[in-house]
């Protein structure tokens, strides 16, 4: 599963032929970071819990924003056997949150870091 997206995806109002035909290889499922409102997360959350995902990649900042939404609403999520976050700083503070929330071990592969 990813917690991903695309700006023209968004303008386009759709995911391009491409992405849906990789996806569809890849048995992945994805959820739009562009579109996350506390509707959305609430779908989001509760498709995670269909899913099953082995592993969640996702941008760092939208992946904090929903496990703060999950803790604050006293949500269950289910538990993947990773989360890999990119496309931004993941701060130790959120990974410490996304980790407690998720249950899951969470790796970061912005940029390179030594020693991680």
């Amino acid at each position: 599963m990813r917690l991903w997206g695309s700006q023209r995806d968004l303008l386009e109002g759709s995911e391009s032929t491409v992405v849906r035909l990789r996806n569809w290889l890849y048995n992945r499922v994805e959820i739009n970071a562009f579109t996350m409102t506390r509707e959305n997360m609430a779908r989001y959350v509760e498709q995670i819990n269909v899913c099953h995902p082995r592993w969640i990649e996702a941008y760092a900042q939208p992946m904090a924003e929903l496990a703060r939404f999950i803790k604050e609403k006293g949500m269950v999520v289910y538990s993947p056997k990773c989360i890999l976050t990119s496309a931004g700083t993941l701060y130790p503070e959120m990974r410490e949150l996304i980790g407690e929330i998720f249950g899951s071990p969470v790796f970061n592969r912005y940029g390179q870091q030594r020693g991680r």
